[in-house]
């Protein structure tokens, strides 16, 4: 009769501790679905899982849980370029015949604050015209997708024609002094500007050849140079400033 009754009780002992494992377990799972929230469909498939998980028992311990939450990572949102606020662009200009997907990624961006577009995240279709064109999010963008039409009014710009450097007007240019034994690029450009008013030559534009003297130099424009091509010869009467004791 005693062992009749201790078994009762264990029995009664171990459905509690059963019951109390049951409970603490879909806490854990609904205390995981909470963390989890409604942050992305990600999310949502991993509380259905947790759910079937909770209602067959299957869930043991919160480290597996974890585990199986531990690698949700956040999405990032990609804009749909078919949404931008500003599709209008308004009069752009460029090199071309018609504008480039630079000069479309920079009105575009001038237009759309803060879309911060680069060329990297598009491609130009074919079919651009003087008026409109259709610009497509590449696969590998992480920041856009889906594409647009823009339209705009485009004038080609007008080639700056360059100023060769042998028609300088005048060539001599007098008396010029400098700190060194010869005068320097600086020294030179300096005294062709006295001399040739509005030509607005700088050290940026030429280089100076090698071989000058105290009273003659070459000095050629640089391919980079916007404004100038070609060479010239100068002439001039150098001398080299006296040093200043301090």
């Amino acid at each position: 009769m005693k062992f009749i009754l201790l078994h009762k009780t264990n029995f009664k002992m171990y459905l509690l501790i059963k019951n109390t494992i049951k409970i603490m377990k879909l806490f854990i799972v609904k205390f995981i679905i909470y963390l989890v929230g409604n942050s992305n469909e990600r999310g949502k498939n991993m509380k259905k899982l947790l759910g079937i998980l909770a209602a067959t028992g299957l869930v043991a311990t919160t480290g597996a849980t974890v585990v199986s939450c531990g690698n949700d990572t956040k999405e990032t949102t990609k804009t749909d370029l078919s949404k931008i606020s500003t599709k209008e662009l308004g009069d752009i200009s460029g090199e071309g015949i018609t504008p480039s997907l630079s000069d479309l990624v920079k009105a575009i961006n001038l237009k759309n604050d803060k879309l911060s577009l680069t060329d990297n995240d598009v491609t130009l279709n074919e079919g651009a015209t003087t008026e409109k064109a259709t610009i497509t999010a590449k696969e590998e963008s992480t920041k856009f997708t889906g594409s647009v039409e823009v339209t705009y009014k485009y004038t080609k710009s007008e080639a700056v024609e360059k100023k060769d450097l042998k028609d300088l007007e005048v060539k001599e240019l007098g008396d010029i002094s400098g700190e060194g034994v010869t005068p320097s690029l600086s020294d030179l450009v300096k005294a062709i500007n006295l001399k040739n008013d509005k030509l607005s030559l700088t050290d940026n534009d030429v280089t100076l050849n090698e071989g000058a003297t105290t009273e003659k130099a070459t000095i050629t424009a640089k391919e980079e140079s916007t404004k100038f091509t070609g060479s010239v010869e100068v002439t001039y009467k150098y001398t080299k400033s006296d040093t200043v004791e301090k």
